[in-house]
């Protein structure tokens, strides 16, 4: 029986959580894996039907490869950011020539959230649009809307907590804010595995005053603890340095009906204009981040409709991501 193989070299929640949704789909026989050798030996034995690379930017080389020993398999590769309008000598690589290349060996392309503004004219052709869908169940979010009715106020910073995560310049932020509403609470929550200087950092002597308490769970955490997390919270924080992608943080911060500050930027924006949310945050310096964290918390600029809501997350379903990547 033909199989269709799942392939990433990744082997984070997210690739994984991608690798469930289509094996809960699909009712053909799905290998999934993360292991070059098992991948290679998979597929030069077997009669496979279709390979999805889960990394475009990563995997193109091996897709290629891939077309060498599988002349007649559907093959096809998803992209982050790869693709998108920017400059640089990788963008130009990319565009000018992978992308035709690709194009050439009937390699489809699948573009994660494609909004047209983002890309140049000449690659828009060759682009399939798959949009991310929500990877937690988010089934009991609440349907009232940034009522902040805690004791203490709920700021969460979650997901793989990198260098490109503000933490620092967050920390500052919040530390600012609960300084001048020295009345309330607040709780920052910084969970998901941190990098060896982000911990570093951490465990440093931050200036934080009485009101204000860190809590840290430095791990990766299951599908369960991210959606408590998510339920629990106020508000949460998706602010990265030179990220032009989706981001699953603010999807699933979404789902969950939550208020979200992200970096108004590449893919990002175009979520923000999808919603109708009017507060920006251009800039990742310190006191941008504070101003954008105390109107979310005390104002309504990153407020959205529940009607903009449930049409952005229409379009984004488990389903719909399988089928179309099941359907090319």
């Amino acid at each position: 029986m033909s199989k269709i193989i799942i392939y990433s070299r990744s082997k984070t929640g997210h690739f994984q959580n991608y690798s469930k949704i289509l094996s809960n789909t699909s009712k053909k026989a799905i290998f999934v894996t993360y292991d070059f050798f098992e991948y290679f030996k998979t597929a030069k034995f077997n009669q496979i039907e279709k390979i999805i690379f889960l990394h475009g930017e990563r995997d193109w080389v091996l897709s290629i490869l891939s077309r060498m020993i599988k002349r007649k398999t559907n093959i096809v590769l998803i992209f982050y950011y790869g693709l998108l309008r920017q400059n640089g000598i990788r963008h130009i690589f990319f565009q000018k020539i992978i992308l035709k290349i690709l194009n050439f060996l009937n390699i489809k392309v699948a573009q994660l959230e494609f909004f047209p503004s983002n890309f140049d004219n000449e690659v828009k052709e060759f682009i399939v649009p798959l949009n991310d869908p929500p990877l937690l169940d988010y089934s009991k979010s609440s349907v009232n809307q940034f009522n902040i009715i805690n004791d203490e106020i709920k700021i969460l910073l979650p997901g793989y907590i990198d260098q490109r995560k503000c933490v620092k310049e967050i920390t500052e932020s919040v530390s600012s804010i609960a300084k001048k509403h020295n009345n309330l609470k607040f709780n920052l929550r910084i969970v998901g595995k941190q990098v060896k200087s982000v911990s570093a950092m951490l465990k440093k002597d931050l200036d934080f005053p009485k009101n204000l308490v860190l809590y840290q769970l430095n791990e990766r955490l299951s599908d369960k603890q991210l959606e408590n997390e998510f339920l629990q919270s106020d508000l949460v924080l998706a602010i990265y340095k030179n990220h032009l992608g989706s981001s699953g943080i603010v999807i699933n911060a979404i789902a969950f009906n939550k208020k979200v500050v992200f970096l108004d930027y590449g893919t990002l924006k175009e979520f923000r204009l999808e919603l109708g949310i009017k507060g920006r945050l251009i800039s990742t310096e310190s006191e941008s981040i504070r101003v954008a964290i105390e109107n979310a918390i005390f104002g309504q600029q990153f407020n959205y409709s529940l009607t903009n809501r449930e049409k952005f997350l229409s379009k984004r379903t488990k389903k719909l991501f399988a089928n179309t990547l099941i359907d090319l």
